[in-house]
């Protein structure tokens, strides 16, 4: 156990955020990749080609950097955007593979390509027991002893990299018609066969980098549904990737769940139908409309058996959608009921009460806030994110009402967990400084607030504000 905590501190709890390029790295970046392909660019080659990584990508992420090099050095000019570029890239690498391996050859070089991108890439030895156990159509993949002259079967089963170039590229290859598409669809559903694991993790990275193009229906399309419940189930958990409550691949899904269930009687898919339209509401409440979010839960609970977990889900956000809509009461109503519910999770408990524990600070009912809050840190299955919220909105209560001790227990507790992240170490390291200020130990809180800027892992708001309170405190320390 004290090994696990170890390696649980260690972890980074977040998604990684990292930062793009400067202008002046990009150019460092652009003159490198082009002296490796043995170009001599001029200033004003470097700027123009920084400008078009930058159209591509605004956040500067390297890789949009070295796409658009590679896009520029393939003399033509600088293609529009982003998938342009790419695109641009995949015409010159199936250029070269011609050339390697003999036009007679390309079509099997591509489906190799399409099933190994498909699948995250493979070994020689998956790749034979793929073969040897599927048996695909004569015609369809090269054996295992093949090889393409200069392009060795091994570095095809690498697949297209980087990942969101092999994404398009075998989205691109569904575009086909007549006995090409048949083929790349035949391939994606012994993808599917071979790993669902790699394919729902490479359609998941497509959804998420392509959203908008116009085959991604087909990459959800790879088995009967009544017949598998995970290509369905992949297909309701894309929904969120999607971004957007009317994007047409919703309609789609939504059109399939309600033919398999017209056709079976499949309490599973009743349940899926359920989880999609909790997420289609959630979508909707990420783009602001509280209202209409408020009715499509309300839907979703209509048809929502009492002992499936999504109903949890569904009462807690709709629990918020009430509180934007001003009415508390409401709110507090479905946070009770999941709170009492006896099928709920401790995580989906845990959120119940962290936010009926809001309601209550909002009325003033700082008694019953505090028991919430408690209740929470008593739960045995709960993510760091939880304690965390129990843990520093509990201290300032406790510390409106005066309880100084309690409420630096609190920061203690969440600076000695294993798990919580330094991010939110350091938010409750800031609250602690405040404090400190606020009761005259300005020293003491200086220590806290260089221990902060020194972080290497900070929220930009608790960063900010630390630095901006260490400032006005050093400048007003008795000469």
């Amino acid at each position: 156990m004290e090994e696990s905590f170890q390696i649980q501190a260690c972890s980074y709890g977040l998604p990684r955020e990292l930062e793009g390029l400067s202008r002046s790295e990009s150019r460092r970046l652009i003159e490198a990749v082009a002296k490796r392909a043995g170009v001599e660019l001029t200033s004003t080659n470097v700027e123009d080609i920084a400008d078009h990584a930058a159209k591509m990508d605004p956040e500067g992420r390297p890789l949009f950097v070295l796409v658009a090099v590679l896009d520029w050095l393939d003399g033509n000019g600088i293609s529009a955007d982003r998938d342009g570029a790419l695109r641009r890239l995949v015409a010159r690498m199936d250029g070269q593979a011609v050339q390697a391996a003999g036009s007679p050859q390309i079509r099997l070089m591509r489906n190799v390509r399409t099933i190994a991108t498909a699948l995250g890439g493979l070994s020689a030895d998956d790749y034979a027991q793929l073969v040897r156990m599927l048996t695909p159509p004569a015609g369809l993949l090269p054996d295992v002893y093949s090889d393409f002259h200069l392009v060795p079967l091994d570095d095809l089963l690498d697949g297209v990299r980087p990942d969101i170039l092999g994404e398009l590229y075998v989205l691109d290859q569904l575009t086909a018609i007549g006995a090409g598409r048949i083929a790349v669809m035949a391939l994606l559903k012994m993808a599917w066969q071979t790993n669902q694991g790699a394919y729902r993790a490479f359609v998941e990275r497509a959804a998420g980098d392509h959203r908008e193009h116009d085959c991604l229906v087909d990459l959800l399309d790879v088995s009967d549904w009544s017949a598998s419940e995970a290509c369905a189930r992949m297909a309701v958990d894309v929904i969120p990737l999607l971004q957007r409550n009317d994007h047409p691949v919703l309609d789609w899904v939504f059109s399939r769940l309600a033919s398999v269930r017209q056709n079976t009687t499949n309490e599973t898919m009743d349940e899926l139908t359920v989880v999609a339209h909790f997420r289609r509401a959630t979508l909707v409440l990420h783009e602001g409309d509280a209202r209409r979010a408020n009715r499509l839960y309300a839907d979703a609970l209509a048809i929502c058996a009492t002992d499936w977990p999504v109903r949890s889900d569904i009462l807690n956000n709709r629990g918020v959608t009430w509180m934007y809509l001003g009415d508390q009461h409401a709110a507090q109503n479905d946070f009770s009921t999941v709170v009492e519910s006896s099928t709920a999770t401790d995580e989906r408990r845990a959120c119940a009460l962290n936010n009926r524990a809001d309601i209550f600070d909002s009325y003033g009912d700082t008694s019953s806030a505090i028991r919430d809050r408690t209740a929470v840190l008593a739960l045995a299955e709960t993510t760091y994110n939880r304690r965390f919220i129990a843990h520093i909105r509990r201290a300032r209560t406790l510390w409106n009402l005066g309880d100084l001790d309690g409420a630096y227990q609190d920061i203690d507790s969440i600076l000695g967990a294993p798990d919580i992240v330094t991010e939110q170490k350091m938010s409750a390291r800031l609250q602690r400084a405040e404090w400190l200020i606020e009761t005259g130990l300005a020293v003491r809180a200086i220590s806290e607030l260089e221990f902060v800027c020194s972080s290497e892992r900070n929220f930009d708001s608790v960063e900010g504000r630390a630095k901006e309170l260490l400032s006005h405190l050093l400048e007003n320390l008795p000469k």
